[in-house]
């Protein structure tokens, strides 16, 4: 149900696809989070009601990484927040393993 939500151009499914991947810490959607971060579409949907797609991808890889933000994090796209969690994860390495499962 999850790739569903994922391929989905609906905000709300989107934000409710990466609050899932954060809560259940599912470290092989980290390419996926860090794509396309540009998006500050809004969910209006009562559980995730003012926060955007963009923000979403930010708080599951604040989830993934158990590194808080080096800002604050709200609905607007922040270059600094991004850099930070594509640093971790090149650093980590989680990127690149990820980048050749998917792969191959």
């Amino acid at each position: 149900m999850l790739d569903v939500y994922i391929k989905s151009n609906n905000q709300d499914s989107l934000i409710k696809a990466f609050y899932t991947i954060g809560e259940e810490n599912l470290t092989e959607y980290i390419p996926l989070l860090l794509t396309e971060t540009h998006d500050e579409r809004i969910s209006h949907n009562a559980l995730f009601k003012g926060i955007s797609v963009y923000q979403s991808k930010m708080l599951a890889l604040e989830k993934i990484s158990n590194l808080k933000s080096p800002c604050k994090l709200t609905y607007q796209y922040d270059s600094i927040i991004v850099n930070f969690y594509t640093n971790w994860a090149f650093n980590k390495d989680n990127f690149n393993k990820l980048i050749k499962n998917e792969f191959n």
